[in-house]
């Protein structure tokens, strides 16, 4: 259920909710995992890997459900919600919530949807704050969930506010591009005057 990529020790298991007591037996489980195959571990990274067609034959025979993933839902969403966490240390968290919520429909999923809608849109990336909205109110929708869907509503709206001001900075931007491309073709037209231009100029 997580992303095909090699995943830091250190993330499974504060996903996984490793405590210290079980912390050996864990060790153990993922040295089994990796002698026999169904891990690679890259020691000097510290990380584990589980093969896309591993994971893929996986879950053909172990169909993935919410019930099975709950607690790990819940984990990660209780850390992106987590004020005493600094955002910059809750990113590399933010591509789990989406694998889960690409690979499980379920209802419940909805409020790792707002988590991860909100965290995103701090960071500034609206594509993917939008999409995790959407999720979340068709998932709070399901749920009947009334007072839910109408915050969704409201980040839905602070972002297309975002992305209107980012579309008018951008048309500025290109604004003042062409007033300073103009101004250096003025110059470059001027007799004996030799200076390299800044922009790209079409012949």
């Amino acid at each position: 259920m997580l992303p095909a990529e090699p995943l830091p020790y250190e993330h499974l298991r504060k996903l996984l909710n490793i405590v210290e007591e079980i912390e050996a037996e864990f060790d153990q489980i993922l040295k089994k995992l990796s002698a026999t195959g169904w891990l690679e571990h890259d020691r000097a990274a510290d990380t584990y890997y589980l093969h896309t067609l591993i994971a893929e034959v996986v879950r053909d025979k172990h169909r993935p459900t919410y019930a099975r993933f709950a607690q790990l839902a819940d984990t990660l969403e209780n850390l992106l919600d987590d004020e005493t966490i600094k955002l910059g240390e809750k990113i590399p968290y933010l591509p789990y919530a989406q694998s889960l919520a690409q690979r499980l429909p379920d209802a419940e999923l909805a409020g790792l949807c707002l988590s991860a809608c909100d965290r995103y849109s701090e960071l500034g990336n609206l594509q993917l704050g939008m999409w995790f909205a959407k999720e979340a109110k068709r998932r709070y929708s399901i749920l009947r969930n009334e007072h839910n869907v109408a915050r969704i509503y409201q980040r839905l709206g602070d972002i297309y506010q975002a992305l209107v001001i980012l579309i008018k900075r951008w048309k500025a931007l290109n604004n003042i591009t062409a007033l300073f491309k103009n101004y250096w073709r003025k110059i470059l037209n001027q007799k004996d005057l030799k200076i390299a231009s800044p922009f790209p100029m079409k012949s």
